[in-house]
């Protein structure tokens, strides 16, 4: 970013770094992948264009980076040129298998470049030595990849170079050709989800996100034949938009647009996966829609799709006001998966009924389900399901025994962390700030919400959000940071549903209370201004709002002289700014 202002500067006297341009700059040196000659010529470009329209003129740079230096060498004075002398060292091979690896979209391992590009009669060796040149000529970078693997990746500017090369109609020969390779991985990749070698899998896929999702979007854009690729994509990959949400959700909803052009065999998964985006995003409404009309008149009779659509509407059912119904489901759902084998929607069933009896205020009825899930697990040995097990197991104990559910936690944890089930780690760091703060370690659950805050942001996960939000609101309160509190319960009234809740009416930590707590506290008019405040925050604002209040609270706590021991419950006092 320096270069780009030394440059823009000598080009026009008055550019400097401001506010208003900063995002356009860093987006022009990240696309221009820190090349110093493009950034240069970017930066030159100033004198008659703003940052934000030269951003904007980046997919056609070859036509756009033409000045340099009045005084440089011919072939630096265009980015083309400096480019087109890099590319006439190649050897024949090199410069074919140079433009066809111009079709991924982001990063990818050998096997993919060799099934790819060598469909076109390239030998395997062929394919692998033209790759290794292309790296040791600084025209492919190479890093690391899951298991000690290597990955490749094009520049941007690399990829627009080769992609200019191709012939008309050979990039999309190459797409179609690209799809078909990362259907196929989609295929072998779903059912290992469900089993013991989950962990080896989980970070392929997320590795080809941005292969699988330009995959999809070709598809569904490209005739019947080629839509057919997105469905077989999303399909596989249903039970991927549970433990990855972020990953496959936008697909899901993109396919389920089309729906009416997927087979029959595809559909039920691909509209459990739509419906499980839908619930991340927490629209429990629409998710619990889908999920009825899919179970109402089931397309076809495919154990998993089904499986998928009741554990989603155990899900919506408990945390909307019916557990009871939910506990029902889940025990309907176990018992089919038990008479078809499936051990694995076994234990999902088991730890859906345990959280279900939770909701309710039953923990005696939740326990017995709850250490089912987890001998399940044990013996399923997936780790996904592990986590979930030991999540909704502490959630069934820790009124009787909180050391051990936060022991159980811990396991959770320890599994999430190395990537078993992305939105349990939201779930885990969330039960864990509860039950300390439901047993007065107040502290200790702020700064554990924290981390789950900042993991529901990440995930894109809402639902999470409202949770940890109004458990964060309450802590607040109770440790007398009055307008923290009331920022945050302003932002949740206003931007989630105030009734959607893990845990029995009896011991959830109700927004109201924190409301309560602050407006004693600061005052009808400055209450008023603090819920103003967060009602007029977006997510990402007041995500970043909580985490600097946290922030703010663990600095000053850790000044010299501060008090150690938590405010207890009762009225709270306004904050003190320093």
């Amino acid at each position: 970013m320096c270069l780009f202002v030394q440059r823009a500067a000598a080009a026009r006297s008055d550019f400097s770094l401001s506010p208003a341009n900063v995002v356009a700059v860093g987006e022009i040196c990240r696309r221009l992948d820190g090349i110093p000659l493009a950034i240069e010529l970017a930066a030159a470009r100033v004198a008659a264009l703003r940052p934000a329209e030269i951003a904007g003129l980046l997919h056609e740079r070859f036509r756009l980076l033409t000045r340099g230096r009045a005084d440089a060498a011919g072939r630096h004075q265009t980015l083309q040129a400096t480019v087109d002398w890099s590319y006439a060292l190649l050897g024949e091979a090199e410069r074919h298998v140079f433009d066809c690896l111009g079709v991924f979209p982001a990063s990818f391992d050998a096997a993919a470049a060799v099934d790819i590009v060598g469909a076109d009669g390239l030998q395997r060796w062929d394919v692998l030595d033209s790759l290794t040149a292309l790296v040791g000529k600084s025209m492919v970078a190479e890093e690391e990849g899951p298991g000690q693997t290597s990955r490749y990746r094009l520049l941007e500017t690399m990829r627009a170079y080769a992609r200019q090369q191709l012939a008309a109609g050979e990039l999309d020969r190459l797409r179609r050709r690209h799809a078909e390779y990362y259907a196929a991985l989609a295929e072998r990749a779903g059912p290992e989800l469900a089993g013991p070698v989950q962990m080896e899998w989980q970070p392929r896929i997320r590795a080809e996100r941005d292969n699988l999702q330009a995959a999809v979007t070709w598809a569904l854009t490209s005739g019947e034949q080629a839509r057919l690729l997105a469905f077989r994509i999303v399909a596989a990959l249903a039970g991927f938009a549970i433990t990855s949400p972020s990953t496959v959700g936008g697909w899901a909803d993109a396919c389920l647009a089309q729906i009416g052009a997927c087979p029959p065999e595809l559909r039920g998964m691909v509209i459990a996966a739509a419906a499980w985006s839908a619930f991340f995003a927490g629209d429990l409404p629409l998710a619990q829609r889908r999920a009825e009309d899919a179970l109402r008149e089931p397309v076809s009779s495919d154990p998993i799709s089904l499986g998928l659509l009741r554990m989603l509407l155990v899900q919506t059912c408990t945390l909307t006001g019916q557990p009871e119904r939910g506990a029902s489901i889940a025990r309907e759902g176990r018992q089919e998966a038990a008479e078809q084998g499936i051990e694995f929607f076994v234990g999902n069933f088991h730890a859906l009924e345990a959280m279900a009896w939770t909701a309710a205020g039953d923990y005696a009825a939740a326990r017995r389900p709850a250490m089912e899930a987890v001998d399940v697990a044990r013996r399923v040995q997936n780790p996904g399901l592990s986590a979930w097990a030991f999540c909704t197991a502490a959630g069934a104990i820790w009124p009787d025994d909180a050391q051990a559910a936060l022991r159980l936690i811990e396991d959770s944890l320890a599994l999430t962390r190395a990537g078993a089930f992305d939105p349990v780690l939201g779930i885990a760091l969330t039960w864990t700030g509860f039950i300390r703060a439901r047993t007065g370690d107040l502290l200790g659950a702020l700064a554990v919400l924290q981390e789950a805050m900042a993991q529901a942001q990440a995930d894109g996960n809402r639902l999470l959000l409202n949770m940890t939000l109004q458990c964060a609101a309450v802590t607040l309160a109770r440790l007398g940071e009055a307008e923290p509190a009331a920022v945050l319960s302003g932002a949740f009234s206003a931007h989630f549903p105030p009734d959607i809740s893990p845990v029995h009416q009896d011991v959830k930590m109700d927004i109201g209370e924190a409301q309560s707590l602050a407006r004693h506290a600061l005052g009808e008019a400055a209450y008023s201004a603090a819920l103003a405040q967060g009602t007029a925050m977006d997510d990402d604002e007041v995500v970043g709002y909580a985490q600097g209040e946290f922030g703010r609270l663990a600095a000053l706590r850790a000044e010299p002289g501060a008090q150690a021991a938590e405010s207890p419950p009762g009225p709270a006092r306004p904050s003190r700014r320093e």
